[in-house]
């Protein structure tokens, strides 16, 4: 039987864990002593390993993102915040795949608008179950935009609306977010329905 160095190279690697890899390249790349390299590797696994472990978040087509949990108080240092995976679907495999087919006439355009809309909607939940009114007016923003220029002139008004309400806030003049707010009323009054 011939020897494969290479073949063999790569069986033996197959067998060691990440952890056994992770922790050699931290020795060999980084000069650290075992300790240090398998006290790095449960550092790495601690801060990462928690949102990368769930299913939803490794899948192909999904957009993993890490935000501040909406439990942190507002006062406290961003780096001492606890840290929450945020998934956004940003390609939805076979569905999008079919989206495309039966559009085939709108190309690639009509598919990026509808990945859009998802995505916004996406984030407009995320902004609603976390507290953020500020970001929501921005995202109710966008979708009244869409919404226009698809001619969906009823919808645009609802989400305009909603913009501006969370634009409000405290209330104007003072207490608004003002380019929410002067933008979503732009909007509406161009809609007739200011």
């Amino acid at each position: 039987m011939i020897r494969q160095p290479e073949q063999e190279q790569l069986n033996r690697l197959s067998v060691k864990t990440l952890d056994q890899v992770f922790v050699m390249r931290a020795k060999e790349g980084l000069g650290c002593s075992q300790f240090e390299a398998e006290a790095l590797t449960e550092l790495v696994k601690e801060v990462y390993f928690p949102w990368l472990s769930q299913p939803e978040a490794i899948q192909a087509g999904l957009l993993v993102m890490t935000a501040v949990s909406a439990n942190e108080p507002g006062h406290n240092v961003l780096s001492k915040c606890q840290m929450v995976p945020v998934v956004l679907t940003l390609h939805a495999g076979e569905e999008d795949h079919q989206y495309h087919l039966a559009h085939r006439l709108k190309g690639a355009v009509a598919l990026c608008r509808r990945q859009n809309e998802r995505l916004a909607q996406e984030a407009l939940l995320i902004t609603e179950r976390s507290g953020y009114v500020l970001q929501g007016a921005d995202v109710h923003l966008f979708l009244a935009q869409m919404a226009l220029q698809d001619g969906d002139k009823e919808t645009a008004l609802e989400h305009a609306r909603k913009a501006r309400r969370l634009a409000t806030c405290d209330g104007p003049p003072d207490y608004t977010y003002k380019v929410a707010y002067d933008e979503a009323g732009a909007l509406l009054q161009r809609m007739g329905s200011g």
